[in-house]
């Protein structure tokens, strides 16, 4: 039985005047009774110490500057007299600045909510490796809560640290805080190497405001995350944070203060990101660009700037109203299987901003069905489509503009919504395994326009059409402004060739010498742009075919020609609309519909043995002959 000594103040109100106590000053033998009925309430002027605290209802305990009440027992199992087995039974107020420095080796119990002022520091410093301190009420501090050794567990408490948690022993795994699901907050928060902070957040979160740390680090993460850990940041300034625990994962980030830009100390992963209002940035203070992986959702109502770094989204990149996403000049990765229907989703008002080099890729990986991507109205660079699954597809929701190259590696993009329009500056390659194709109920409401570079189809690829037009401009590094090895089908739509040709070599399309192994161009266009428009259309040996269901119009100032001995032009449709040249020169055998020669038009059939079966010819001032 441990005895006790209460406080009667007989003398004064010196904490450390024996005639004060009825069985003197409080020692580690001696457990500290203070009732309310004295009229002299104890002063602490200096450290004092005692086995165990007991402060009654009514009950008044002052403190100073700097000093702190050693407490060094009370067991759980010591219930033979106040405070029943807890180390420390807060009842009355606390007065002044006091703290408490715990060091008891075994499981016990604290109330650290005084009717009236608040506890300063909290230290567990267990002289063993026993000590648990589960909180028995809400624990407030006006000072830093720090775990040398020992364990300390809110036990479905709230707890309010107004400056730092440490979590840090001397000799690596002997500190852990447990917050459970409670209401917690701090300035900053420390779980070195070894030690733990525990938690199973699923309706509240740690907050970290930074009061007081300036541009410090408000978040130090090197030790160990166990179970569900959320955090919420509202520090006021620029601060950095190491956010790579050595083993678990923060479950879920957020940024919620206009004035907070967070950078990163180390390379980190997170469940979830959320920044709701300020800057995250994946650099640390002297600018080196370190890596993100969140294995969640992204969402940004305020700033996330990427650097040079590797960004991976596990879901979903949410762009919000008012929201920036300032893309990293390497590849932000977005893989997985959203919870919901997008993959991206860049809302109205959103912002995500090029780089010149950047990557955008998409890789649901093991993922069947059809998820969404809205792009909005900004211009991306390149985007990279590569799907584990042959049957996932991503839908685009509105227009979709890159200055750079679309590469459809596996699985299948998708036009979607009726009013967008598809723009890819660069060049536009479908692997073996992907698709780029039109929703089929947009074939029947008259689909989107698509603007390409080059388009390039691989075997195993597919290119199904938009039933509006596809335009070419450019041409890939084989010369090519359209080359098919794979499948290439119409939709009744318009293929316009639009190109400035005069320097250089440019193939408008490759050719096959079996007319059912060829391109099927429904309506097909060719159109001039700068100083000439020459396309030639039949590339890579004898008897190649040229197949148009439909109209084709040669425009102005452009011209359709072949290269190869015998070619053959096969014109199943209506029109062929001459505005330009069309020069068929060694084209064997042209069989085609009713011709209309423009008045700038120009028809030529430079081969005197050539076969030319047609409708009918409508000459509009314009041009032809044959020349052997």
């Amino acid at each position: 039985m441990t005895t006790v000594t209460v406080w009667g103040g007989s003398s004064s109100t010196d904490w450390h005047t024996a005639a004060n106590w009825t069985n003197g000053v409080p020692t580690t033998s001696l457990i500290a009774s203070i009732p309310s009925a004295p009229s002299n309430q104890p002063n602490m002027s200096s450290d004092g110490t005692a086995h165990a605290l007991q402060l009654d209802s009514g009950a008044t305990l002052t403190g100073g500057s700097n000093i702190t009440l050693y407490i060094t027992g009370e067991s759980a199992g010591e219930t033979d007299a106040p405070p029943n087995g807890m180390a420390v039974n807060l009842d009355g107020a606390i007065s002044g600045e006091l703290s408490l420095n715990i060091t008891t080796n075994a499981t016990t119990s604290v109330d650290l909510n005084p009717t009236s002022g608040d506890v300063h520091d909290l230290t567990l410093a267990s002289t063993g490796t026993s000590l648990i301190i589960n909180s028995e009420n809400t624990c407030t501090l006006t000072g830093d809560l720090t775990i040398t050794k020992g364990k300390f567990n809110a036990n479905s408490n709230n707890l309010s640290v107004a400056g730092t948690i440490t979590v840090n022993s001397v000799a690596g795994g002997d500190a852990e805080i447990d917050i459970g699901d409670v209401v917690a907050d701090c300035a900053k928060i420390a779980v070195e190497s070894g030690d733990t902070i525990t938690a199973a957040h699923s309706s509240n979160a740690l907050t970290v405001d930074g009061n007081g740390i300036g541009t410090g680090r408000s978040i130090d993460f090197t030790g160990i995350i166990s179970g569900t850990l959320d955090i919420i940041c509202t520090h006021p300034n620029t601060t950095e944070a190491d956010l790579a625990a050595s083993s678990g994962v923060i479950n879920h980030l957020t940024l919620n203060h206009a004035s907070l830009v967070m950078k990163m100390n180390s390379s980190a992963t997170l469940g979830k990101l959320t920044i709701t209002a300020g800057e995250f940035s994946t650099v640390d203070s002297s600018g080196n660009s370190k890596d993100l992986t969140v294995t969640g959702e992204v969402s940004i109502a305020g700033t996330l700037t990427g650097n040079a770094s590797a960004i991976t989204i596990g879901k979903m990149l949410e762009i919000t109203n008012g929201g920036t996403y300032n893309e990293t000049s390497g590849t932000t990765l977005i893989s997985g299987q959203p919870d919901g229907d997008y993959v991206l989703r860049n809302h109205d008002g959103g912002t995500y901003t090029k780089h010149t080099t950047g990557i955008l890729k998409i890789a649901r990986t093991s993922a069947a069905g059809t998820k969404y991507a809205k792009f909005g109205e900004d211009v991306y660079n390149d985007l990279i489509l590569e799907n584990t699954s042959s049957s996932s597809a991503v839908a685009i929701v509105g227009v979709m503009n890159l200055a750079g190259d679309l590469t459809v590696v596996e699985g299948e993009l998708r036009s979607y919504g009726g009013t967008g329009a598809i723009d890819v500056d660069g060049h536009v390659s479908i692997e073996s395994g992907g698709k780029f194709s039109t929703e089929t109920s947009q074939l029947a409401a008259g689909g989107v326009n698509a603007d390409f570079g080059s388009l390039t189809i691989a075997s195993g690829g597919e290119y199904s059409a938009t039933p509006l037009t596809t335009t070419l401009t450019g041409k890939n590094g084989s010369n090519y402004m359209l080359q098919n090895s794979g499948t290439f089908t119409h939709n009744k739509g318009t293929v316009r060739f639009e190109a400035d040709t005069s320097s250089g070599t440019w193939y408008a399309t490759s050719a096959s010498n079996v007319e059912a192994n060829s391109i099927k161009f429904y309506n097909l266009e060719t159109v001039r742009t700068g100083s000439a428009g020459s396309y030639r259309f039949f590339v890579g040996g004898n008897s190649f075919y040229l197949v148009v269901l439909n109209n084709l119009t040669i425009g102005v100032n452009t011209s359709i020609y072949s290269s190869n001995g015998t070619s053959i032009l096969r014109h199943y449709g209506p029109c062929f609309n001459i505005e330009g040249a069309a020069a068929f020169d060694n084209v064997k055998d042209v069989e085609c519909g009713f011709i209309t020669i423009g008045s700038a038009g120009e028809l030529e059939f430079n081969d005197g043995d050539q076969t030319i079966n047609c409708t009918g010819i409508r000459n509009l001032r314009g041009a032809a002959g044959i020349s052997a």
